[in-house]
């Protein structure tokens, strides 16, 4: 894994070692960020089911202001804070060990709302959408706020779920990737 653009270009990274992480594939991240676009100028980001931080650390790379970084693997947090040190983005990010299932009750204390999350559970575990519901409930997106989330092809997501609206997917091999809109807790959802 490395650093795709920005000022830490070509860095490598290191995932934790075993089973109970799956980095995201170079070629996924680098279809990611060329549908999002180069600009993360001023972004907080948030990233769910983190593994190694290499999606917030791309982030940073390309300008965004700060990331919070959750995984609940205490391997996966040792990974992601040498990855972040190696970077030079420890005042820049907030690392956080959590059980995303249970809630999201530690994104209270951070003040920032996000305009971009990610999120990359194991596949096919029944992750996605409880830990979509809790990203909600803690009203932390802010409006037009992105939610990138990574999935096997063979799970189904819904077009719309509470005020996120699916504005497209891409498959790659067994792996594919919804990207989602915040609508804004305000805002009418469309039919």
């Amino acid at each position: 894994m490395r650093v795709i653009s920005g000022e830490r270009r070509g860095k490598k990274l290191l995932a934790p070692k075993g089973m109970q992480t799956r980095p995201t594939a170079d070629r996924v991240k680098e279809a990611i960020f060329n549908i999002l676009g180069p600009d993360f100028q001023q972004f907080s980001v948030l990233d769910l089911f983190s593994g190694s931080g290499a999606m917030a650390i791309e982030t940073l790379s390309r300008g965004a202001s700060f990331a919070v970084i959750i995984d609940h693997s205490q391997d996966a947090i040792v990974q992601i804070r040498r990855n972040i040190s190696s970077c030079g983005f420890d005042d820049k990010t907030r690392i956080i060990r959590w059980n995303i299932i249970k809630n999201l009750h530690c994104l209270a204390r951070v003040p920032d709302r996000f305009h971009l999350v990610f999120l990359d559970p194991p596949y096919r575990k029944a992750m996605i959408e409880p830990a979509l519901a809790h990203l909600i409930y803690e009203d932390k997106l802010a409006d037009d706020a992105r939610v990138v989330v990574e999935h096997a092809s063979s799970e189904s997501l819904p077009d719309h779920f509470d005020n996120l609206i699916r504005k497209d997917v891409r498959n790659y091999g067994q792996t594919a990737v919804s990207f989602y809109c915040w609508l804004g807790s305000g805002q009418q959802r469309l039919a």
